[in-house]
């Protein structure tokens, strides 16, 4: 007989925070929590700042605000969790205007052949981008760099010891919120993250799947994404010119959801070099599926498998077209790679060295024992296994292939047999 799905459950401390929190708003405290006016207000109240810069900053927290009221199950934590994300990203909005007027120098900053791992999640993209952030020509923001990017204390150095303690904090959070996601997607503030932070400030999110709001997201998968690329180039802008003299500026970042936007990506960096990971339909669905499942769980008092597979299945078709579509029209100066999973997971260091070459990278000397040494240090599952079954979620065999037939074909050359 097939296992059974489990929803997860949220600790003990996040279920009586939740009905602390939940008593608080029966007795009329914290009614407006999701009000967008009052975050930016509360915002601009905390920074000193006005100017947003980015133009439609309230209508996009008003839709993504809609949309959960009107799909979500949120808890009263999570009701207090998108609090504080509307009010955060306000913040960063805030201070990158000001730091962009104060020094418009900024701007001028190169972004020079940044290197950008794009792929379905699940695929081994946290895996390649862990290994590249080891060669100390390339620049990989960490967690507590890319939830705070503007450095308002002019990079004096206690301001930026309060900027990783929050990333600190931030993680302990989380890791309390939805302990599964400590074995799913490993995460440390001193440790390289997804650059889907500097997204967040403009309220262009992927928060939308944790949070259940499914109109946002097709919103934010449909909408012409260039100007959030352009906001995106100017906060690693300000990220290169708070760097100390003499530190790498070849970037190197990491984000699933480029590929839905690859053609935007491409068009603001054009000399991109992208590296787009590859990996068994069969597995990289129901393990993203069940991560999603799990930080679901933390904000929800509903999980519906069926309804994540539902999501997730089109939605990644989707996204691999838009990727294909957008390869069909590469600039001249950019370059590709096509990584596929089980070479990585097999020879680490060979796959690397391949990328290396491909993308015309300098390898660095050490480079493939500080690789050996990592993976002793991190084995694989060192964190615990990720469990899960595709039938949790709908999924069968015979809708992938159909559902993803062009992709399948065309990837067949990569490494027969394994996608």
């Amino acid at each position: 007989m097939s296992e059974p799905f489990v929803s997860p459950r949220p600790p003990w401390p996040s279920r009586a925070v939740d009905r602390v929190i939940g008593g608080l708003q029966r007795l009329g405290l914290g009614r407006d929590w999701l009000d967008p006016s009052l975050a930016i207000s509360r915002a601009r109240q905390r920074t000193g700042l006005h100017a947003l810069g980015m133009p439609g900053h309230q209508e996009r927290m008003d839709r993504l605000v809609e949309s959960l009221e009107r799909e979500a199950s949120l808890t009263s934590l999570g009701r207090l969790t998108m609090r504080s994300f509307l009010e955060e990203a306000t913040c960063n909005r805030l201070q990158l205007t000001e730091v962009l007027r104060r020094h418009p120098e900024i701007e001028r900053i190169p972004v020079e052949r940044p290197i950008f791992i794009v792929g379905w999640p699940r695929t081994g993209t946290t895996a390649l981008h862990d290994l590249m952030s080891l060669d100390p020509a390339l620049y990989a923001p960490c967690l507590w760099e890319l939830r705070r990017p503007v450095p308002t204390g002019m990079r004096i150095d206690g301001e930026q010891r309060e900027r990783r303690k929050l990333g600190d904090r931030a993680v302990v959070i989380g890791r309390r919120l939805a302990p599964g996601l400590t074995v799913a997607h490993p995460m440390h503030a001193d440790m390289p993250d997804e650059c889907q932070f500097l997204f967040d400030n403009d309220v262009f999110t992927a928060l939308f799947i944790a949070f259940q709001a499914d109109d946002y997201g097709r919103w934010m998968l449909s909408t012409d994404a260039a100007a959030f690329y352009r906001s995106y180039r100017q906060q690693l802008q300000v990220l290169l010119w708070s760097r100390p003299p003499g530190a790498a500026r070849r970037l190197v970042l990491k984000w699933p959801f480029h590929l839905w936007h690859l053609s935007s990506l491409l068009e603001v960096f054009p000399d991109a070099c992208v590296i787009q990971t590859h990996r068994a339909l069969d597995r990289a669905l129901p393990s993203l599926c069940n991560l999603t499942a799990i930080i679901q769980s933390a904000f929800n008092h509903r999980v519906d498998p069926l309804r994540i597979g539902a999501q997730w299945l089109p939605l990644s078709a989707e996204g691999i077209e838009r990727g294909m579509a957008a390869r069909q029209r590469v600039p001249v100066g950019a370059r590709f790679y096509d990584m596929v999973h089980r070479r990585l997971v097999e020879e680490h260091v060979a796959e690397v060295e391949r990328i290396y070459e491909a993308l015309a990278l300098s390898w660095p000397s050490g480079m493939a024992e500080r690789i050996r040494r990592y993976l002793r240090e991190q084995p694989r599952g060192h964190s615990g296994r990720h469990h899960y079954r595709m039938e949790w979620f709908g999924l069968r065999s015979e809708a992938i292939a159909e559902r993803f037939g062009g992709y399948l074909r065309w990837s067949s050359d990569l490494d027969p047999g394994s996608t």
